[in-house]
């Protein structure tokens, strides 16, 4: 009997062993109706419930070799199965499903027996794809898994999610659970994305905003977040503490050399209208794109994108024409080369109003304006960059950025000010009928003043910036050498007219002025770092960076102004607004009207010390944790000086100190292990910023070149140190794709420059000065919970909860009670926010998000709450016969403003249908822009 049990428990013993082994699974795919074998069919292996993927891989052709008596011919061999192989941990039971391009999918059970390490599956016969209606009816998405890890990287599947033909990467990556995007960044998880990639490489040159609007949504197959190994690591061929945070974007395999090219049109109410065009190719060695785009829509868009991002100008008239090309090279570990740039033209035709309340007792101040703007944008740049590298010896890269701006503007400015309670009838009466209104009752004046302000700008600028990096490998160390030169030249011609009109006395001060600028930076940075490794075994890994750094900054400006209005008798004959402006007189007028109290001249130079030390240190646990502390500390001299000349003064204002500027920072994570169901994560980090003033406001001059506006410089002004403290918090669930985050940011500003005011009742004119002041401070936080609503992972849902604490000083004063003792302005908000993701089969698409911000602002005698609530729904559905609908809705509500017409509601509303054809290629789109007709209401 003890021996029975005995080999019981061996038995088990082993048995258990065996499936903790590796097993191989392989086979053959190829078609049921032709017999031939199908390559780039994607193979996955899951476990036997369908909730994790344990390994993947791609089918391919055997090679046959053939050889004769003067040649050697290796090809593939088409007519035998393609064949695949898969190694995972050996359990009992799999799924294994097979995808291809024009096939159905295909899925079979398969059982492992104990002590195999190697099975072959039967042969694999695909069935040709039905036509499209029938597999609308037949074929459904719910099976598909939208995420998983692998380790610790994170894998979406793109085909889970149903974005349409017409639309971008940025379309897909905001369905993604767990991603945000806002100000320019992507986060997922609560973590931000530092770069974007395809198939491992930097195509886009760090430029993310130009990945997500560059690469059409539908021909992407996977996209991987994780940390990934930086330059410095790949030279040395060690960890060098350098990796960062990317979004990796893996192409189908069946558009991976082939050539892709979209154009389309649209049209919509109200003559609006757009076209558009697209040109791609990509491979494993480089990638050629171009893109290109007009209409008047109001957007900045790019080719697939409809246009819900921040450069959305819901008003006004705008008229874009935009081209960019990309061309990226890597035909080796050697070599690469990188060229992309831009053209872009914009027409735009704004007109606004503005109603601005001023908080005074015993009764509050109110500005109106209107505005009328027309400008003509031309933006062009290009980038370019050349790296060569001998892994494990040296690396040298060369870029060259170019930038030029011209733009032409005219702007034609309206406003008067007067006290509440004023006329009830002003409440609806255009501005000239209120100065008419003010002309024709000249004995009982409401009006406080009256400006008339048109201004007409011309502005050329051109900006070079050549680098040159080298890196050598010397043993275990690594030198790094870099500099940078950077040459701005921007000139400007400023045309304006002033003519305010103070009612109180009768007064008028009209002026013409015409201004020349022209402003010229350089800039050089060299720079030298050394980078050693003192540790490197398992357990222990760290790596020390001190380095050298000098920056010398030279920069002039040329401002002359004239009054025109000198030459009473050349003045006499214009009038006042904006069809006076851009001429000139024709005699010798410059001495004439030079204006030496609000011309000036000056040089600059800044001349900037840097050493210090960035220092890392990674310690791994045995039960698979990972502690990263991280810090960058430097002392730094640096000197600025201002050579500054206004009415045949000079002044010279310098300022040189000694900065220390600490940053330190603690991550704790958990590595993704077997077994291993949630991974959290923790980040600490303090910063110290140190600054100096801008020179020019230690100017002891007063500017009254605007008279209701008149600055004054201050001497005394203190250096600034902000002090910043992060904190933050994230938990994934691996299964399931839960995850939480929490995160925190405390920033206080010493010796914060602050304007201080004082205003004159009587007159209407304001005078500013800085000031130091530390009691600026600053609170962001952020909680964030992200969880599928169903066990198939059709509906994701984030809730978030958003606050923020800011308070400053109050400087503005009245005149008359200069000895008021300064109070605090104080604006606390609070923001929750839903959002809910979701996809039905193929044919149905929801991305829908809520938020209201409640916000409360006080200050010495005032208190103000309010609130603004955005309602935000972007739909799709895939109707049969390939056509695709697609609508968006954004409502925002405001409410809670003392002045009731400021309480509005309005909706924009987009709808699309579109149709592609011959190979997707061709796109047809029917677009009604702005259905409600909101876009032209009262701003």
């Amino acid at each position: 009997m003890r021996f029975l049990l005995f080999y019981i428990l061996i038995s088990q013993c082993l048995t258990g062993t065996v499936y903790a082994q590796d097993i191989r699974i392989s086979g053959e795919v190829s078609s049921a109706l032709s017999g031939k074998g199908v390559a780039r069919a994607v193979v996955k292996l899951m476990t036997a419930d369908k909730t994790s993927v344990l390994a993947t891989d791609t089918t391919r052709y055997r090679m046959i070799t053939e050889k004769g008596d003067h040649f050697t011919e290796i090809r593939p061999d088409k007519q035998s199965g393609a064949t695949f192989s898969l190694v995972a941990t050996n359990r009992k039971e799999y799924i294994l499903t097979v995808e291809a391009d024009g096939f159905e999918e295909y899925a079979c059970k398969v059982v492992s027996d104990a002590g195999k390490s190697k099975i072959n599956v039967s042969a694999i016969h695909l069935i040709p794809r039905r036509k499209d209606i029938q597999l609308n009816e037949a074929v459904v998405k719910t099976t598909r898994i939208k995420m998983f890890y692998k380790g610790d990287t994170l894998i979406y599947n793109a085909d889970a999610f149903n974005v349409e033909q017409s639309q971008s990467l940025r379309k897909l990556v905001e369905q993604l659970p767990g991603s945000e995007m806002k100000d320019g960044e992507i986060r997922i998880n609560g973590k931000r994305i530092e770069n974007l990639l395809l198939s491992g490489k930097d195509f886009f040159n760090g430029n993310i905003q130009t990945a997500l609007d560059n690469l059409p949504a539908y021909i992407v197959g996977r996209i991987k977040v994780y940390n990934k190994a930086g330059e410095e690591s790949e030279l040395t061929g060690r960890d060098m503490h350098d990796e960062s945070y990317v979004m990796d974007v893996r192409l189908k395999r069946q558009y991976i050399g082939m050539w892709m090219a979209k154009f389309s049109a649209d049209g919509g109410i109200k003559n609006l209208w757009g076209g558009q065009g697209y040109l791609m190719r990509f491979d494993d060695r480089q990638m050629f794109t171009v893109n290109a785009d007009i209409n008047n829509f109001n957007e900045d868009r790019q080719m697939s994108e409809m246009g819900d991002g921040s450069d959305f100008l819901p008003w006004g008239q705008i008229k874009s024409k935009t081209i960019r090309f990309s061309y990226y090279i890597e035909p080796n570990s050697v070599w690469r080369f990188k060229a992309d740039g831009s053209v872009n033209r914009k027409d735009t035709d704004k007109k606004s109003w503005q109603n601005e309340e001023t908080y005074f007792s015993p009764n509050n101040l109110m500005t109106r304006r209107d505005n009328n703007y027309e400008g003509e944008d031309i933006k062009a740049s290009a980038q370019t960059s050349i790296r060569v590298r001998k892994k494990g010896s040296w690396q040298h890269s060369l870029s060259y950025n170019f930038d030029f701006e011209r733009s032409k503007s005219s702007h034609d400015a309206h406003s008067i000010s007067y006290y509440l309670p004023a006329k009830a009838i002003f409440e609806n009466l255009s501005l000239d009928s209120i100065i008419k209104f003010e002309e024709a009752n000249a004995e009982e004046h409401t009006l406080l003043n009256s400006l008339v302000n048109p201004q007409l700008s011309h502005l050329r600028s051109f900006t070079h910036n050549p680098k040159w990096e080298s890196s050598f490998v010397l043993g275990s160390d690594l030198i790094n050498f870099c500099t940078n030169f950077k040459h701005d030249i921007q000139t400007q011609k400023d045309f304006s007219n002033y003519r305010l009109t103070t009612y109180a006395g009768n007064k008028t001060d009209a002026r013409r002025w015409y201004q020349y600028s022209r402003d010229y930076v350089l800039e050089v940075s060299p720079e030298i770092e050394w980078v050693h490794k003192y540790e490197r075994i398992k357990r222990f890994d760290g790596v020390i960076k001190p380095f050298l750094r000098y920056t010398h900054h030279y920069g002039t400006a040329n401002h002359p102004y004239f009054r025109l209005d000198r030459m009473t008798e050349w003045s006499e004959q214009l009038g006042w607004g904006l069809e006076s402006l851009g001429q000139l007189p024709l005699s010798d007028w410059q001495s004439i009207c030079l204006d030496e109290a609000n011309s000036y001249y000056s040089l600059e130079k800044e001349n900037k010390s840097e050493a210090g030390a960035t220092w890392s240190h990674k310690i791994y646990s045995k039960n698979g944790t990972l502690l990263k502390f991280e810090a960058n500390t430097s002392v730094c001299y640096q000197h600025k000086m201002l050579d500054y000349n206004r009415e045949n003064l000079d002044y010279h204002p310098q300022r040189k100190a000694f900065f220390f500027q600490p940053n330190l920072s603690i991550k704790w994570e958990h590595e993704s292990r077997d077994g291993r169901v949630w991974m959290p994560e923790w980040d600490i980090n303090y910063r110290g910023i140190p600054s100096m003033p801008t020179l020019m406001l230690l100017l002891p001059i007063r500017n009254s070149s605007d008279p209701l506006n008149i600055f004054i410089g201050n001497e005394q002004l203190g250096n600034p140190f902000a002090h910043q403290l992060g904190l933050a918090y994230r938990l994934q669930h691996i299964k399931s794709g839960r995850s939480f985050n929490i995160s925190t940011t405390y920033r206080r500003l010493h010796n914060d420059i602050a304007t201080q005011s004082f205003f004159d009742a009587t007159t209407g004119v304001r005078t500013y000065q800085p000031i130091n002041t530390s009691r600026t401070h600053s609170v962001q936080g952020k909680t964030e919970f992200s969880t599928s609503l169903d066990k198939k992972k059709h509906f994701y849902l984030s809730a978030s909860l958003s606050a923020d604490y800011y308070q400053c000083e109050n400087l503005s004063y009245l005149v008359d009670k200069t000895t008021t003792t300064a109070g605090l302005l104080r604006n606390i908000g609070f923001t929750p926010s839903l959002t809910l993701r979701g996809t039905v089969g193929n044919d149905f698409r929801i991305y829908a998000r809520w938020n209201t911000t409640l916000r409360h602002v006080s200050q010495p005698g005032v208190t103000d709450n309010y609130r603004e609530t955005t309602l935000y729904g972007d739909i799709g559905y895939s109707f049969p016969w390939g056509i695709q609908f697609n609508t968006i809705i954004r409502t925002t509500l405001y409410a809670g403003n003392s002045l009731e017409h400021l309480n509005r509601t309005t909706t924009y509303w987009d709808t699309k249908l579109s149709k592609y054809i011959i190979d997707e290629r061709l796109g047809f789109h029917l677009r009604v822009h702005d259905i409600l007709n909101q876009a032209t209401t009262y701003r």
